[in-house]
């Protein structure tokens, strides 16, 4: 298997070879324990790309309690009970509230659905202020959709896409854990999902466009010669569509929702490339995992530096030495690093599994 695909291929830029487009990239990210050999695919990025930030809200009824609901609780948020006490006594000590409330407060306790309220409602032509407000829940998992067309010019770039697809359909699928009989199924890869920009043997990253974290591919919808009946001479189809779903992996919030948790050193971001072909390859050396251990070991000293910087940070913040940006800084600082530490220490358990596996089971 090739380590990466790429489509349009350099066939397409002969004549603009220095041509500057925006690409899509999606490296997969083998699950624990996975020895699935992976590839990376980059692709040029498709029309109407769009992005759904939502949260979750519901409405309910203070009802009966609504009339001097907010202001109660103001006063009580902001210590002021005195106040809220006297509000609440004067609304109904006075007697000409209590003589106009009376009648609303006997309808008030009868059942909403009783046929003597509707009736007292019909007749005063008044009925209950339901006191309805929004309440927010949570947020929503952000999904992102890609649709591509491939057009393959030859019998050798649609063998290219062939492959590619069914790559890339392999990988919404579980694979089998064979030590366990096949009870257990070790979950697909999660995906990184990069947005660059420039020529095809030029690529820088495009931060231009949002930011997405680490992804589930949900589904891979594949349609062959969706507007034709061609057909290559050895039997590959002309045209393949291929439509991907993706959902990421939790929610997020203000603070680390534009976060790029994957602007990582460029020697780093090498040893975990170099370390994900080991493991797919079942090729780790001793070599590889001491210089892993280190990294691991760096990256933990750095996340425990950080913290106690941020700690500091978060004190002088209290006392107003500091503005809210900084902090919000800082708590950036210390996630980036703490997701740093996760995925080297994940890599490294990985690896050290792949390599008693090689001892155990000698090629």
């Amino acid at each position: 298997m090739p380590a990466s695909f790429t489509y349009p291929t350099g066939d397409h830029f002969e004549n603009i070879p220095n041509a500057k487009l925006t690409w899509v990239k999606f490296t997969p990210i083998p699950s624990s324990g996975s020895s699935t050999e992976f590839s990376s695919i980059t692709l040029y990025m498709p029309p109407n790309f769009s992005v759904n930030d939502s949260g979750q809200y519901n409405n309910f009824d203070l009802g009966k309690i609504g009339n001097v609901a907010d202001s109660v609780i103001n006063d009580i948020i902001s210590g002021n009970l005195t106040d809220s006490a006297k509000r609440v006594l004067d609304t109904f000590s006075d007697k000409d509230n209590v003589g106009s409330l009376l009648p609303s407060a006997l309808t008030m306790l009868m059942p909403s659905n009783s046929s003597i309220r509707n009736f007292t409602d019909y007749q005063r032509k008044k009925v209950q202020n339901p006191h309805t407000v929004t309440n927010f829940s949570r947020v929503n998992i952000r999904k992102f959709n890609f649709a591509f067309r491939m057009i393959a010019t030859s019998s050798t770039e649609a063998d290219h896409i062939k492959q590619m697809t069914e790559f890339v359909r392999q990988c919404v699928y579980p694979t089998n854990d064979s030590a366990n009989l096949g009870f257990l199924q070790k979950f697909p890869p999660t995906w990184k999902i990069e947005f660059l920009y420039g020529s095809i043997n030029d690529l820088a990253e495009n931060s231009n466009l949002p930011v997405i974290h680490e992804c589930f591919l949900e589904s891979c919808q594949t349609t062959y010669n969706a507007e034709s009946n061609a057909w290559h001479a050895d039997g590959q189809p002309i045209d393949i569509s291929m439509s991907l779903s993706f959902s990421e992996t939790k929610p997020y919030d203000s603070e680390t929702i534009n976060s790029r948790s994957y602007d990582l050193d460029p020697a780093v971001n090498n040893q975990l490339e170099a370390v994900n072909n080991a493991i797919s390859r079942e090729t780790v050396t001793e070599e590889l995992l001491d210089d892993l251990s280190e990294r691991v070991v760096e990256a933990e000293t750095e996340y425990f530096s950080l913290l106690d910087n941020y700690s500091s940070v978060a004190e002088r913040f209290e006392k107003g030495e500091v503005d809210e940006t900084t902090l919000n800084q800082n708590l950036t600082e210390l996630q980036n690093q703490l997701g740093l530490f996760s995925t080297l220490s994940d890599q490294e358990a990985n690896a050290k599994k792949t390599f008693l596996a090689q001892a155990n089971n000698p090629q």
